[in-house]
């Protein structure tokens, strides 16, 4: 799965070279600066390392210090590294890039890398050579890491942070927050929470390139890969609106209606509620309470008037 959408997003690039993690070592020929496929030639003269390209040395192209006449190598990793091994040395550095850039236990994807291998074998000569018998010859960690510093980290807490609430599941206000689990910012049931069911059920090894149904396929599994991207975009959406309003604490919304009654009118405030999805809720709450401070001035002004209309021009006369 995350092979594919990797593929969806960089489709004309691997997303390692794009994140500028490859972990292919790649040469360079030395003449051309064309890159190196298997056979190439080394200097075995010259003291850095000089390698050339089939078409450079077939010439006896030259360059700085490097003679054609110089004694050669012929760099072929054709040979196993492992006794009682079929594999060679360039199959073994491509299984490991198509682990590294697959993830392992990705067979399918992985062989299909190799070309040669089958997704049984891959998995089979990686676990026999790499976990179950490595050679020691391969990098290991270290045992014991010597810290840096001895001294104890400084255990910073600001003072405004508050620890989420985690009421036992069956009270009363666990109910309140309606399956909101605030330690982990989400709820038990999600918006649309079935969306994952069609992107479960896809297998990305129904189609084969040789299938006359391989475009058509993958299209229709990448369209539906696009479509649950969507609906996972509107589930953050949502979920963003729900946080940025409090709408978890259902007593403060039924309270900022009773508190507009008798200015905004609840209404009014009840339409205006469709706007919370366009602003954060700090300016919506600050747009309402300037409605709601303007329908006190006009109240305040319709009784001064009416007071006036009863002759009444002192204030003190109204107390």
């Amino acid at each position: 799965m995350a092979s594919f959408t990797t593929k969806l997003q960089f489709a004309e690039a691997d997303w390692l070279r794009v994140m500028g993690q490859d972990t292919s070592v790649t040469s360079i020929c030395y003449i051309c600066s064309s890159i190196l496929r298997e056979p190439y030639i080394c200097c075995a003269d010259c003291n850095n390392a000089v390698e050339i390209c089939p078409s450079c040395f077939s010439i006896g192209a030259e360059r700085e210090l490097h003679k054609n006449c110089h004694q050669y190598i012929i760099v072929k990793n054709e040979f196993p590294l492992y006794e009682g091994s079929t594999w060679a040395a360039n199959e073994e550095i491509e299984l490991l890039d198509a682990v590294f850039e697959c993830g392992l236990g990705n067979w399918s994807d992985i062989s299909r890398r190799l070309q040669t291998r089958s997704a049984q074998e891959c998995k089979k000569h990686y676990v026999t050579f790499y976990i179950d018998n490595p050679v020691p010859e391969l990098p290991r960690f270290k045992q014991h890491i010597q810290p840096v510093t001895s001294e104890a980290p400084f255990e910073y807490r600001p003072l405004e942070m508050e620890e989420p609430p985690r009421y036992l599941p069956g009270s009363n206000r666990y109910r309140a927050l309606g399956g909101y689990n605030a330690a982990r910012g989400d709820f038990d049931i999600e918006y649309d929470n079935y969306a994952e069911t069609y992107v479960s059920q896809l297998d990305f090894s129904t189609f084969e390139p040789e299938d006359p149904y391989y475009e058509i396929g993958t299209a229709l599994q990448t369209a539906i890969v696009s479509m649950y991207n969507v609906r996972l975009r509107e589930r953050e959406r949502r979920k963003r609106v729900v946080r940025n309003h409090g709408l978890i604490v259902l007593r403060k919304t039924l309270s900022g209606l009773i508190r507009y009654e008798r200015t905004v009118t609840r209404t009014n405030a009840e339409r205006l509620l469709l706007f919370m999805q366009l602003m954060p809720g700090i300016d919506f709450d600050y747009i309402m309470e300037g409605l709601h401070h303007a329908g006190e001035l006009r109240q305040y002004i319709l009784r001064l008037q009416d007071l006036r209309e009863n002759g009444i021009t002192h204030f003190h006369s109204c107390r």
